[in-house]
């Protein structure tokens, strides 16, 4: 597994928080516990960014896109989640 800065570095986005190893991604918010990564999608029916502050009282890291939400600790930000999605 690789640690959180790493895989953001990776695509682009800087965290300036406490690092440590991801052990896993969702975008699932009701599967964010501690040490996941949750990445923050718009889908068709829902818009994920609605759930961030449940994901952060889990422990869980989020990875949401820019202007959807301010920036706050725990929070990393990109201009576009497609890169990260490979999409």
């Amino acid at each position: 597994m690789k640690t959180l800065s790493a895989l953001l570095n990776h695509v682009g986005s800087q965290w300036l928080g406490l690092d440590g190893e991801v052990i896993g991604l969702t975008t699932d918010s009701r599967k964010a516990t501690k040490g996941v990564l949750f990445v923050a999608i718009c889908g068709t029916q829902v818009d994920a960014h609605q759930f961030i502050p449940q994901v952060l009282e889990s422990g869980a890291w989020v990875l949401a896109q820019t202007g959807k939400i301010k920036p706050q600790k725990g929070i990393a930000l990109l201009k576009t989640l497609n890169k990260f999605l490979g999409i």
